[in-house]
């Protein structure tokens, strides 16, 4: 008996990288942050153990998926969207995050992977529909600025442990029936620009 009580709490040892930070359960509820080493808690199944990787940047992404082989698919569902003046874009978004409360992490959400990528596509499709289509295809940093402070705001209700490090719009595009001719009215416009800025110079 002593010999196999002794087994049991070996089984209680465990190591946690420096990357990492080991969330430790008693009976489903917090009991303890691990720190990077050797540790020990009771083991299972008395307590459970969640290792985070709190180094990690981790990337959701918005109206595309990335393949193993390195290329993207197009997901129309999400990537479809309606600006202010009632035109249809066509927005692919690349979010990238970090851990920094693995508590939070683990408990406050049953999936916070899924939140953050629902809560991105609510914001990014809340500032387009606040900008018009010219605007949307030229000043892109204006509409990574907004989904980001939109998203945050509403990350801070559900208090997801990770931290926003960066958005990135990756494409905004008319749909497809009608890109030339939009690819050709912004051509037009930074045109206008740049010999409204030669002129100036002169």
């Amino acid at each position: 008996v002593i010999g196999l009580l002794g087994f049991w709490l070996s089984t209680g040892i465990y190591r946690v990288d420096a990357r990492e930070r080991g969330v430790v359960r008693m009976f489903g509820s917090f009991s303890d942050i691990a720190s990077p080493g050797l540790n020990f808690r009771l083991p299972s199944p008395i307590t459970s153990l969640v290792k985070v990787d709190v180094e990690q940047l981790r990337t959701a992404e918005i109206g595309f998926r990335s393949t193993e082989l390195g290329a993207a698919t197009r997901n129309l569902d999400e990537a479809l969207m309606l600006t202010t003046d009632n035109s249809i874009v066509e927005a692919q978004m690349v979010v990238q995050y970090r851990v920094v409360d693995p508590k939070n992490f683990v408990f406050n959400t049953k999936d916070p992977e899924g939140l953050l990528h629902t809560s991105a596509e609510v914001a990014l499709r809340s500032i387009m529909g606040r900008t018009s289509l010219i605007q949307a295809l030229t000043m892109r940093a204006i509409v990574e600025a907004g989904t980001r402070e939109f998203l945050e705001e509403l990350l801070v209700i559900y208090e997801p442990g990770f931290q926003i490090t960066e958005i990135k719009l990756q494409v905004v595009d008319p749909p497809d029936e009608v890109k030339d001719a939009f690819q050709e009215v912004t051509r037009a416009l930074e045109d206008e620009t740049r010999l409204q800025n030669e002129a100036l110079a002169y």
